[in-house]
C-alpha cells in the first residue's frame, strides 16, 4: 500500500474474490482515497509519472503495472467501473462471463458491459457499454459483491450478440465447466425469444457441447461444421483389441477408423505429473500416438495456426467423397440441420444414429432450447 508521512495508510478496494478461473486481479485505488489520506494532485500526477500508479479510468488506479493478460486487465476495469455506474446497473455480456470464470475468444474487452432494467438509456461511454434491457430479479446474482446477470443469463445475451464462433466458445466453456446445465440454458433461451438476436443464439447454444474442454477444441468444431467435414465424436476413448485404453482424443469418427486432438499450448501442461520433465510429457505423448495408430486409426493433429484458415486440416479429416458428401458451408450461414442430413444419410449409409446439429427440435430455429444429447453425434 502507499503510505504519506503524517497520514493515514490509504485503504483500497479489497481485492476480487470471484468465482474464476484466472489469478485475482490487482487491487484499485480512487484518487479520492490518496487525496483523503494527504496525497496532492500534483503528487497523484508524479505517481502516475513513476509507474507506481497506472491509471485504469478516469479517477482509478492500480498500484504498479496493470495485468498483462487481457481477461485479467478487463477484470480490473470492471472493478473500477463499479462504483460509477447507476445503483440498478448490473454487469452483464462479456464483463459478465469473465467473472464466471467463462472462456472468451474473439469479444472485444475495451469496455465494461453491464445492463439496466429500463425500455431506453442504453450508451456507449468511456470505457462502458450500458445496455437498456428487460431484466428480472431471478436473472441477478452476486460475484465478489459485484452484482452480475447469472451464468445462463450472461451465455443467452452472449451468443445473441455475438457471432456464432464466438458464442459458441462461451456457451462450451459453461457447459463444460458445469456452470450452467442445459435446462438453464433453455430457459434463458425462452426468456429472450422476443428480444433482438434470438434466433442466433438459438444456432449457438443448441450446437454448444459441454463434451468441449478449450478453446481451441470449440472452435476447430466450427471450423468442422463450416468445412463441410462430418460432425465427430467428442472425447472418444480408445480401447485396443487387447482391452486396454489408451485415453481419450479431442475428436473420433469411428466409422472412418479416424482421430484427431488439438494441440493448444497448454496441451501438454494439463498431462504433466508432479515434478514431470515437459519434454517427457511430449515423448509420453508421442509413444501414445503411436500405439493408437497401431490400431489402424489415422491420426490427425493441429495447432492454433491451423485453425484460421482449416482448410488444409479439413482435407486430411474430410472422408472420401463416396462415403459422405455434407455440403460446405459458408461462414455466414448457419450449421446444417438435421432435416437436410437426414437425407444425406439414407442415401449414403442407409441411416444413422443421434444428430447434434442445432436443427427444428434441438436447439435450432424454431426452438427454445439446446440440444439435451450433445454426446452423439452423425456420421460416427
Amino acid at each position: 500500500m502507499l503510505r504519506r508521512r503524517g497520514c493515514p495508510q490509504i485503504s483500497s478496494i479489497r481485492p476480487l474474490r470471484a468465482a474464476s478461473r484466472h489469478a485475482s486481479p490487482k487491487e484499485i485505488t480512487r484518487r479520492g482515497q490518496l487525496l483523503a489520506a494527504g496525497y496532492a494532485a500534483s503528487e497523484v500526477r508524479r505517481l502516475l509519472r513513476d509507474g507506481r500508479l497506472a491509471t485504469v479510468r478516469r479517477g482509478s488506479y492500480t498500484l504498479g503495472a496493470p495485468p498483462s493478460q487481457p481477461e485479467l486487465r478487463h477484470l480490473v476495469a470492471v472493478r473500477a467501473a463499479v462504483p460509477d455506474l447507476a445503483p440498478d446497473a448490473v454487469i452483464s455480456h462479456v464483463s459478465a462471463a469473465l467473472l464466471h470464470g467463462m472462456d472468451v475468444w474473439g469479444i472485444p474487452l475495451r469496455k465494461v458491459g453491464a445492463t439496466r432494467a429500463r425500455r431506453s438509456g442504453a450508451r456507449r461511454g468511456a470505457g462502458v457499454h450500458l445496455r437498456a434491457a428487460p431484466l428480472d430479479p431471478d436473472e441477478i446474482t452476486s460475484v465478489g459483491g459485484i452484482r452480475v446477470t447469472t451464468r445462463a443469463r450472461t451465455v443467452a445475451d452472449i451468443a445473441r450478440s455475438v457471432p456464432f464462433e464466438q458464442a459458441v466458445v462461451v456457451a462450451d466453456s459453461a457447459l463444460h465447466n458445469e456452470l450452467v446445465t442445459v435446462a438453464e440454458l433453455d430457459e434463458a433461451l425462452t426468456r429472450c425469444v422476443r428480444r433482438p438476436g434470438s434466433p442466433a443464439a438459438r444456432r449457438a447454444i443448441g450446437f454448444a457441447d459441454g463434451l468441449g474442454e478449450s478453446v481451441g477444441e470449440s472452435r476447430s468444431r466450427v471450423a468442422m461444421t463450416f468445412a463441410g467435414v462430418p460432425a465427430p465424436v467428442l472425447q472418444w476413448e480408445v480401447v485396443t483389441r487387447s482391452g486396454l485404453s489408451l485415453g481419450r482424443v479431442d475428436f473420433a469418427w469411428p466409422r472412418f477408423r479416424v482421430v484427431a486432438e488439438f494441440d493448444g499450448k497448454i496441451k501438454y501442461g494439463r498431462l504433466l505429473r508432479p515434478g514431470q520433465d515437459p519434454g517427457d510429457a511430449v515423448f509420453e505423448e508421442k509413444i501414445r500416438e503411436d500405439h493408437i495408430r497401431d490400431e489402424d486409426l489415422r491420426m490427425t493433429r493441429w495447432t492454433w495456426r491451423d485453425v484460421s484458415p482449416f482448410d488444409e486440416v479439413a482435407t486430411r479429416l474430410r472422408p472420401p467423397p463416396a462415403l459422405t458428401s455434407q455440403p460446405v458451408l459458408s461462414p455466414r450461414s448457419p450449421p446444417v440441420g438435421c432435416d437436410e442430413l437426414r437425407g444425406l444419410r439414407r442415401r449414403v449409409s442407409g441411416g444413422g444414429r443421434g444428430c447434434s446439429s442445432p436443427c427444428p427440435g434441438r436447439g435450432g430455429p424454431g426452438t427454445s432450447g439446446p440440444s439435451r444429447t450433445r454426446s452423439r453425434r452423425c456420421w460416427a
